[in-house]
């Protein structure tokens, strides 16, 4: 036999696709983070007085501080009603 057309002939014309560009890494990605955003993150967070702590951490913190109480705050669970210590002692029919 002879060898198959496939291998003898170019391809019909497919050319790649051009390689995407990608948006560059930032080193600190809390950078540009404002303080009414920093408050609405501890207040989604469940963490105790958000308003007073984000003020602090804004106002004192400096970006590392402030990147470290974010990566923190993540996680952390959100506060539900109903307490973690009752919930626990519920689950286990120790509280009555």
């Amino acid at each position: 036999m002879g060898t198959p057309a496939s291998v003898v002939s170019d391809p019909p014309g497919w050319a790649a696709p051009a390689a995407r560009g990608r948006k560059r890494a930032s080193a600190n990605i809390f950078q540009g983070v404002g303080l009414p955003e920093l408050r609405s993150l501890f207040q989604s967070g469940g963490a105790e007085r958000p308003e007073e702590r984000a003020r602090l951490v804004w106002r004192y913190g400096g970006q590392r501080r402030m990147a470290r109480a974010l990566r923190r705050l993540r996680r952390r669970q959100p506060a539900q009603p109903g307490g973690g210590m009752a919930r626990a002692l519920r689950r286990f029919g120790h509280l009555r």
